[in-house]
């Protein structure tokens, strides 16, 4: 995240923002920040994040709501 952040920002001399949107099982696993501390050097990187998990219930209502269209994939190779 910090790597694209610093990247997007470096080429395009841009603000930007970072957001994670997370869509593994674990209720409890919620990253929201990256950084390190070498020698006195601190770096970090908070961003905000959305748990796909905490709309598993409203999944129903949501895409009834309209919005939402399951166009059919390509498979890659």
């Amino acid at each position: 995240m910090y790597i694209y952040n610093y990247r997007l920002f470096d080429r395009h001399r841009q603000r930007v923002a970072s957001l994670a949107i997370l869509g593994d099982e674990r209720a409890e696993w919620r990253p929201d920040r990256y950084g390190y501390e070498l020698w006195g050097c601190e770096v970090s990187l908070r961003f905000p994040i959305v748990k796909l998990l905490d709309y598993q219930e409203q999944s129903a209502r949501l895409a009834a709501a309209g919005g939402y269209r399951r166009k059919p994939g390509r498979v890659l190779p």
